[in-house]
């Protein structure tokens, strides 16, 4: 009965697994969204705040060199005017936006389009706040007609298709206008003039809409980039979540970064462990019960296994396979399975006296010897395990504690490698266990 519990409390694991890591890895993608926001900001903020900062500090201590520089066809004010106004929007949406990430939330989606649509206007503001008075040809070729191509290629940053798209339709829009609207004005100005006719701006205001669609096809490869890693990433945690739901961390490990088969030979300590009368335990009890029972039993035994640097192997309904020595180098093996075996026993005492736990008793036995140990299956499939007459062995010693009426038993070979640290163990002498024709020396400990 023990063993389907298991199997759904692992399924049931798993989907619970999936769906947060789903939430967790689509969370931290908008972070990482709204973190290259708050960076694209601070280039605006830091640019335009430089640029109000000279304009300012030239207006206040040297009053009339940019009227010099444009023959004073252009307002010096009007320069720190559309400065420090830029520099204040990019400051408040940089102010939105930490209190954004302090918060954890995202970014409106509305509230991005509108800023899309602004920056693709400011250049044009600027177009017109920098005309000169009497040459307004030229200020369809001012400086900044290359301010569109820049908020174009920071809208870049967003990895949204769609939000460079609409900075670049914003740009365009406004630019026909404009200049459609100054050659309107000016037409008998500029009619033998074939850089001012109205073809020309509409072939301007179209690449810059082109620019949008390039910056928007840019930035969703990119994005297509970024969500494929984050996949990747995701599916390995997955993968890992899954396996720790089986096997331990280091067996996890093991599986992943090795593709042989089990041809590897080592010296190791098994341990089996047995939950005493667990089946007539479970009878009366509804499985959420008999789950939760496992659970309680099965977590500080698995954390004081994991402490002695040992692996559970493989779950047995009520009880487990743990291993000592494998996947991992472990020259003190023996010395590591005994300890953790008293003290799950003793865990469990504790534990059983304050009624933390089901009043359950156990059965351990330790055997050591030469194992096969590696991965055995196909490329479908693959599972960490253990082949040898050590755990045939350890299994028939924990069988052989009702034999004999005791908790822990260890063979004559574990006994002979902690004698020093376990000399309390008392000798049983030779014991028949079942399979086997010759008998064993079994020590007990509990």
């Amino acid at each position: 009965m023990g063993m389907p519990i298991l199997e759904e409390k692992i399924k049931t694991i798993i989907k619970k697994v999936k769906a947060k890591k789903q939430s967790i890895y689509d969370k931290q993608f908008s972070k990482e969204i709204l973190v290259s926001e708050v960076l694209r900001v601070k280039i605006f903020v830091i640019f335009f705040g430089l640029l109000f900062i000279q304009t300012s500090i030239i207006l206040v201590f040297s009053s009339g060199t940019i009227d010099r520089a444009f023959n004073k066809q252009i307002p010096e004010i009007n320069f720190v005017i559309f400065f420090g106004l830029v520099t204040f929007y990019y400051m408040v949406a940089f102010w939105g936006l930490s209190i954004l990430r302090k918060r954890d939330k995202d970014i409106f989606p509305f509230a991005r389009y509108i800023n899309a649509v602004i920056e693709g206007f400011i250049p044009t503001i600027a177009l017109i706040l920098f005309m000169p008075k009497s040459d307004p040809a030229s200020g369809l070729a001012m400086p900044p007609l290359i301010g569109y191509s820049f908020f174009i290629v920071l809208s870049i940053m967003r990895l949204e298709f769609f939000l460079s798209f609409t900075t670049g339709l914003s740009a365009a829009i406004s630019y026909l206008i404009f200049s459609m609207a100054i050659i309107g004005q000016h037409h008998d100005q500029f009619q033998n003039i074939i850089l001012m006719t109205k073809p020309n701006h509409v072939i301007k205001a179209a690449f810059l809409l082109f620019a949008g669609i390039i910056g928007g096809f840019v930035a969703s490869q990119l994005k297509k980039r970024v969500v494929d890693v984050f996949n990747h990433i995701r599916e390995k945690q997955k993968v890992e979540d899954i396996f720790g739901t089986h096997v331990s961390p280091e067996v996890m490990q093991k599986l992943m970064r090795d593709e042989s088969s089990a041809d590897e030979t080592r010296v190791i300590s098994v341990m089996f462990l047995d939950i005493r009368g667990f089946t007539t335990f479970s009878e009366n009890k509804t499985a959420k019960e008999v789950y939760d029972a496992l659970n309680q039993l099965f977590e500080f035994m698995l954390d004081i296994i994991q402490k002695n640097k040992g692996v559970v192997n493989k779950f047995l309904g009520d009880g487990f396979l743990a291993i000592f020595g494998a996947p991992e180098d472990d020259a003190r093996h023996c010395y590591h399975a005994v300890n953790a075996a008293t003290e799950i026993l003793a865990t469990l005492e504790s534990k059983k006296s304050r009624s933390e736990v089901p009043n359950l008793d156990i059965g351990i036995g330790i055997h050591t010897g030469s194992a096969l140990v590696g991965n055995v299956g196909s490329e479908i499939r693959k599972e960490y395990t253990v082949i040898g007459d050590v755990v045939n062995l350890a299994s028939r010693i924990e069988t052989a504690n009702k034999k004999v009426d005791s908790k822990i038993l260890i063979s004559a070979e574990v006994y002979s490698a902690v004698v020093d640290d376990f000399s309390g163990a008392k000798k049983i002498g030779h014991v028949k266990v079942k399979g086997r024709e010759k008998t064993v020396v079994l020590y007990k400990l509990a």
